[in-house]
């Protein structure tokens, strides 16, 4: 199953390399308080060559965001806890899975942002677990190989779906 795995996630980044990313992020605002404006200047009327202030915009969506990054983001945590797990007991392949994931921001980091949320997503899943899980217990076996079917089916899902 490992093999496997270690398949299905090879070809991922192989396919998503040849996915074209979108542009670069624009800020648009966020994070930026609202100005504040006097009370003077809220009942002024504009001058009359001038139009009345439209409704703002809607926000536009970030261009970045692409149809299979909430799978993507899963795959990632998925990812850092098996890499978590698989040293915890013992498999001595945490490392790998480490690897892969580096790989894989490699393949879809194409901005700053998207690092961030992948890396953010495999640390979610490395660090996860660590409160509850101290020793390899049965029920962290079992945990392993449940993520590796997911991480394959992870895998198979974004490949048939977004590959080219």
């Amino acid at each position: 199953m490992t093999r496997f795995l270690s398949v299905c996630a090879a070809v991922l980044v192989a396919v998503l390399v040849s996915v074209p990313a979108a542009g670069p992020v624009t800020a648009q605002g966020r994070g930026q308080p609202a100005k504040s404006q006097s009370s003077k200047s809220q009942n002024a009327k504009p001058p009359p060559n001038q139009p009345e202030a439209s409704k703002p915009e809607a926000p536009k969506p970030d261009p970045t965001v692409l149809p299979y990054d909430r799978d993507l983001d899963r795959l990632a945590e998925v990812m850092g806890t098996l890499a978590f797990l698989r040293d915890l007991c013992g498999h001595g392949d945490g490392s790998a899975w480490r690897d892969r994931m580096n790989a894989l921001m490699e393949a879809e980091g194409t901005t700053p942002e998207r690092r961030d949320r992948l890396a953010g997503a495999y640390n979610r899943g490395f660090y996860g677990l660590q409160p509850g899980y101290r020793r390899c217990t049965p029920a962290a076996d079992l945990l392993g190989e449940r993520l590796m079917r997911e991480g394959a089916a992870l895998s198979r899902t974004i490949t048939s779906r977004y590959g080219t």
